[in-house]
């Protein structure tokens, strides 16, 4: 689905006007009617703005299953991992790499132990 497709569709399900929309984002009333009719590409800060008035979030505008093919759950991993700091995610890599390669037996044990530590903090 087209960017401008996508917008009109979410605001119309959400009973806005364009100038509404315009109103609750700040974004003006032109260059929403541009953008749903794909004369205009928006920037990602604009697409912010007026997701933010719609209340969803970037994630909601772009469902995962019609602009990817991520599963579900592999889709809640990458934004949790967006949310971690860039030492944190250098060690979540590291952590993926290691139990990668672990055998069954070792990968049991892992989640187990894993398990334990959750539970206990």
């Amino acid at each position: 689905m087209e960017l401008g497709k996508q917008l009109r569709r979410k605001r119309k399900e959400l009973k806005l006007s364009s100038i509404q929309l315009a109103e609750f984002s700040g974004v003006s009333q032109s260059t929403i009617s541009e953008i749903e009719a794909d004369k205009r590409s928006p920037t990602i800060n604009t697409l912010e703005k007026l997701c933010s008035a719609m209340h969803i979030s970037l994630q909601e505008f772009f469902p995962y299953s019609e602009f990817s093919d991520f599963s579900k759950d592999e889709y809640e991993l990458l934004a949790v991992y967006r949310k971690l700091s860039t030492a944190e995610k250098v060690d979540f890599t590291e952590l993926l790499e290691i139990y990668h390669h672990l055998s069954p037996e070792e990968k049991f044990h892992f989640t187990k132990l894993f398990s334990l530590l959750i539970r206990n903090r």
